[in-house]
């Protein structure tokens, strides 16, 4: 299962604060322990209790980063769906231009046809008229 964090992750990571890095490793490493065998997982989670939570300062910019990331995200995949769409309605255009060079030769035989048979029934009509 491969993360995807973008091409500017360095960036973000490097412009994150020294305790949110720090805090990140230290969840990093708290996960770890507990993934090691010999963990027992009654201290491992009395540990994690006693840990202080996140700092609102660091939450609150990583929940707007978050936001904003969404957000882009949305916004290419609306793209997206416009390209889809006009694509859609491109091939649309086209499948009716095939369909109706396909039909117009079969038009134009029932045209013909058509004709043949109301000159025939003009004609036998006008032939027992007289």
């Amino acid at each position: 299962m491969a993360l995807e964090l973008g091409r500017d992750f360095p960036s973000r990571w490097l412009g994150a604060s020294d305790a949110f890095r720090q805090r990140v490793f230290d969840e990093l490493a708290s996960t770890c322990e507990l993934l090691e065998p010999k963990t027992m997982f009654a201290m491992w989670k009395a540990q994690e209790q006693a840990r202080p939570a996140w700092p609102a300062a660091d939450v609150q910019p990583l929940a707007h980063k978050v936001t904003v990331i969404q957000t882009q995200y949305n916004h290419a995949h609306a793209h997206d769906s416009v390209i889809a769409s006009e694509i859609k309605k491109r091939f649309l255009r086209e499948a009716d231009d095939l369909i109706e060079q396909a039909l117009e030769p079969i038009r134009k035989e029932l045209r013909e046809w058509l004709y043949q048979e109301m000159q025939a029934l003009l004609d036998a009509q006008s032939s027992s008229a007289s």
